[in-house]
């Protein structure tokens, strides 16, 4: 039996001036409690200061200094670590999206609408959208991030965000959540679960056995540089992406690129890399029209053998990052 939403708790910060960077929690709260944060006086007037900013800056600045965050993966004391959890919301998804821009209030909507829906509300910045969904099965605490990592892709293809990205280091198991009011927002303490399961979860490689991905170790510093490898390899595939959507070169070339970020794998989890590969591959569909046209041109016949190349190229941006991986490792072995 899972636990239902209103048995969720978590803790909640708040020192003004600190944001984030205070990691002293100044109470413990339920979903009930966390509704009416949601609609207090003081979201409520920090709602009406970040509309009316005058610049990006500035909202974020306001974000930053003076909203409260919880914690939505549990209770941590005496201080926000991963370690130093009390109560463990097991059942509880936590989704962030950021970067909508335009696109928040529908993608807001639309999840909104979806089974399992606890909470959908836009982002104190108004630009993305934060969730709690209710599933119908448990997660361990002990490999929370991983289990939830290896299962973005599935997430987004059960609740239909076509081309949408997840921001990973939410499922970090302490990662605080900035509370921010809004027009838009949806609550439902008496949820039903989830129809969908979540994907078996998956033992990644001990980092002792693995020379080269700090990425496939465990903890705050791992999930941190994990965090920081994948957002480069993001940008990677965007620009792919972008070369991709030309007209002005042959579409056949273009694919080749799809080699240059298959030649890093090695510096990734073998699951993170499937959702690369499945995004270059429907940028590959779309620069053909369809998938029809796409097979009909051989593209991805060419497509696969780009990303099967057998070539382990390094990179210098990410093995900058393993350097201060192992730095920090040993430093804490000391």
């Amino acid at each position: 039996m899972t636990q239902s939403p209103q048995t969720w708790q978590f803790s909640l910060f708040y020192k003004e001036g600190f944001g984030i960077k205070n990691t002293i929690p100044l109470k413990t709260i339920d979903l009930n409690r966390l509704i009416e944060i949601y609609s207090s006086d003081h979201l409520v007037k920090k709602y009406q200061d970040i509309v009316n900013a005058p610049t990006v800056h500035y909202k974020k600045w306001i974000k930053d200094h003076y909203l409260p965050y919880i914690t939505p993966n549990g209770v941590f004391a005496p201080k926000r670590a991963d370690e130093n959890i009390t109560h463990y919301n097991s059942n509880l998804l936590v989704l962030d999206i950021d970067n909508l821009s335009d696109k928040a209030i529908e993608i807001q909507q639309r999840l909104s609408k979806e089974k399992g829906c606890v909470m959908c509300v836009l982002s104190p910045r108004l630009e993305g959208v934060k969730a709690f969904f209710r599933l119908r099965q448990d997660i361990s605490n002990k490999n929370h991030f991983e289990h939830l990592k290896q299962n973005a892709a599935n997430i987004t293809n059960k609740l239909g965000l076509v081309g949408i990205e997840l921001d990973n280091l939410q499922f970090t198991l302490s990662q605080g959540m900035y509370l921010g009011h809004s027009e838009y927002m949806f609550f439902n303490v008496d949820a039903d679960e989830v129809e969908w399961m979540l994907d078996e979860y998956h033992a990644p490689i001990p980092i002792n056995q693995c020379t080269q991905s700090p990425i496939n170790g465990n903890g705050e510093i791992a999930n941190h540089h994990r965090y920081r490898i994948e957002k480069y390899l993001d940008g990677q595939c965007d620009y792919i992406l972008s070369i991709l959507e030309q007209k002005d070169k042959p579409r056949h070339n273009r694919i080749a690129m799809v080699k240059r970020i298959a030649s890093w794998r090695h510096y990734a989890d073998h699951y993170y890399m499937e959702i690369i590969k499945s995004k270059l591959l429907y940028g590959v569909v779309k620069m053909y029209g369809g998938e029809k046209e796409a097979i009909e041109q051989n593209a991805l016949v060419s497509f696969e053998s780009a990303w099967s190349t057998n070539d382990k190229v390094e990179n210098e941006y990410i093995l900058k990052i393993i350097n201060e991986y192992s730095t920090n490792l040993k430093s804490l072995e000391q």
